[in-house]
């Protein structure tokens, strides 16, 4: 699923319609992130993944969102910060 998404994703930056998907699903994940960070108690102090998968076990977002959101942050899925 990861890898077909990458496909979609280098065909559709080829035309303006499909950058501005593109652009738009970026912004919705990184929107996502920012709410479901705010409302998790451990918020600020943990990883996206776990902050995703959090939300995916309480029911708040599906796997498919969270894997999206893993292709997405790459090497920051499991960063926490300093």
């Amino acid at each position: 699923m990861i890898r077909h998404w990458r496909c979609i994703l280098r065909v559709r930056m080829n035309d303006e319609e499909g950058r501005e998907s593109i652009m738009q699903k970026i912004n919705d994940i990184n929107e996502l992130y920012k709410k479901l960070e705010s409302e998790d108690p451990e918020g600020g102090y943990v990883s996206r993944s776990t902050i995703f998968r959090n939300a995916c076990q309480n029911g708040k977002i599906t796997v498919d969102v969270c894997m999206q959101a893993r292709e997405y942050y790459g090497s920051l899925w499991n960063y926490v910060g300093d």
